[in-house]
């Protein structure tokens, strides 16, 4: 991974010319190697594991011990343990390692704020940046994303239109807008995207959704978002794309350069029916009518419980770390598996406790496929989510908890007993 130094303004930053051809190298490697294990983490067995944490963590501390004399000594992360609260150091996280037995949750732990005191010790005092710490997020996400069509030197005239129909619309220059934009021009290249958001329940997946669906809406009819709500409305677009049950699926034929949200997708997509006649039905609708420019939205608490085969349909990761923030990961079409990327797997067992952790945060920052932070608020239009909530219900209702069990046959044993002895008297008259 390249290393970009930063200009020195002062005598505070002559430590920079100070670094070595070999140093720079070797933060370069340890880059690599701290990517590749956070990437492939489960893949390791505990003691292959605590081997290769040993050998990064050396590495660490031959640059941390050759720039300072006591870093890796100082407390600098706070950990509660129990009731109370424990300040550690990156030494304490080493010492750590020498426990015998150590588990792969502990391992994590000691990997992930091993990591976190490493970084900050290259950003604050060696003040190293990695250049994809510096990259222009509009740029970065706009290749990501036409790299499905492997289209370059669009992002001068896109930025340009991009704020053309931002300023008609009303609309601010924010991540969340830019990628809606992007989402909507997918139609010029003839692009499906499938966004596929995950989080625990209640931190506002359904309503990062609806925001991106209003949104692109506002795109691609050059319209403020007041005018895009009444139209929701009014027309029932949403009562159109909302799938709750693979019943509905007849109506996804129909559906052509629009969306299909399927929210709390358990019940249309879970890996247990994968090799049930509508599971199949819905995979092979997602890829006959993938000619059209189709957004397929996909909201669950845990990717996991998916149809794997739909997961590999995604190509836009967003999992949502806390009510209000989200993060977009772009899935490049030259990884087609999401695991060499994205560790989906890894993360969604760890979604309630390591999302919202800041060693978390950063971790999430570090993967390549990483592209923006997204903030969102409440939607502004209450009436919009009224309507949602009245479908959802509706569609629980009749379809999802509507269900009656089969009445248990009686067996007939009088009858059955009646057979055999006529049966045995046949059997006993030839005799």
């Amino acid at each position: 991974m390249p290393i970009e130094i930063l200009n020195p303004q002062n005598s505070e930053l002559k430590a920079l010319y100070n670094l070595s051809d070999i140093d720079k190298n070797t933060i370069a490697e340890i880059e690599i190697a701290k990517t590749n294990l956070q990437l492939h983490f489960n893949d390791y067995q505990e003691m292959e594991l605590r081997d290769k944490i040993e050998s990064l963590f050396m590495s660490m501390s031959s640059i941390m011990q050759k720039y300072s004399d006591n870093y890796i000594d100082k407390p600098l992360l706070k950990v509660k343990i129990g009731d109370s609260e424990r300040e550690i150091s990156f030494q304490d996280l080493v010492q750590e390692l020498e426990n015998i037995p150590i588990y792969k949750n502990t391992l994590k732990f000691i990997l992930q704020n091993g990591i976190y005191i490493y970084n900050k010790f290259l950003r604050e005092y060696l003040k190293v940046a990695l250049r994809i710490e510096k990259e222009n997020s509009k740029k970065k996400s706009l290749n990501r994303l036409f790299s499905f069509v492997n289209t370059t030197n669009l992002y001068k005239p896109f930025v340009k239109e991009y704020k053309e129909i931002r300023e008609k619309i009303q609309l601010k220059n924010t991540p969340l807008n830019w990628l809606s934009y992007l989402l909507s021009k997918g139609s010029m290249y003839d692009l499906d995207f499938t966004l596929l958001l995950f989080g625990y329940a209640r931190i506002g997946k359904s309503t990062l959704a609806l925001h991106i669906i209003r949104r692109i809406l506002a795109f691609k009819e050059i319209k403020p978002l007041q005018e895009i709500d009444k139209e929701i409305i009014e027309k029932e677009i949403l009562k159109q794309i909302l799938f709750y049950d693979l019943d509905d699926l007849d109506k996804a034929k129909d559906i052509k350069e629009s969306f299909r949200f399927f929210d709390e997708a358990l019940f249309v997509g879970d890996k247990r029916e994968s090799m049930m006649p509508n599971q199949i039905k819905l995979l092979k609708i997602l890829n006959a009518y993938a000619k059209y420019h189709n957004i397929n939205i996909i909201v669950i608490q845990n990717p996991m419980d998916l149809d794997m085969r739909l997961i590999r349909k995604a190509n836009i990761i967003i999992p949502i770390v806390e009510r209000g923030y989200a993060q977009v990961h772009i899935i490049p079409k030259n990884f087609p598996f999401v695991n060499d990327i994205f560790p989906l797997t890894d993360l969604s067992k760890e979604v309630y406790v390591f999302m919202s952790s800041r060693t978390g945060i950063d971790r999430l920052h570090s993967l390549p496929s990483f592209v923006f932070d997204v903030y969102f608020s409440n939607l502004e239009n209450k009436r919009i989510f009224r309507e949602y909530d009245k479908l959802k219900d509706i569609a629980y209702q009749k379809k999802v908890f509507n269900y009656t069990a089969p009445q248990n046959n009686q067996i007939d044993i009088i009858s059955i007993l009646q057979a055999f002895n006529k049966n045995l008297q046949s059997q006993k008259e030839k005799v």
